[in-house]
């Protein structure tokens, strides 16, 4: 995972997301797809994908709305 602060626009999260115990649904997703973050300390963050840039049986990538 690598966390890119910035302003508003600028910042960003980005999953690599490998292995059997992720619990991720079967790809390709149907968007728009949800993706939420929740720390140790409660605090969440949320993004909505509508336009995927890639999203086939092997890989979703997209920027948030």
């Amino acid at each position: 995972m690598r966390l890119q602060p910035g302003s508003y626009n600028d910042a960003g999260i980005t999953a690599r997301l490998i292995g059997a115990n992720i619990g991720m649904p079967a790809l390709p997703l149907t968007p728009p797809v949800r993706a939420q973050l929740l720390n140790s300390n409660g605090l969440c963050w949320d993004a909505v994908y509508s336009m995927p840039l890639m999203n086939d049986g092997t890989r979703f990538k997209a920027r948030a709305d």
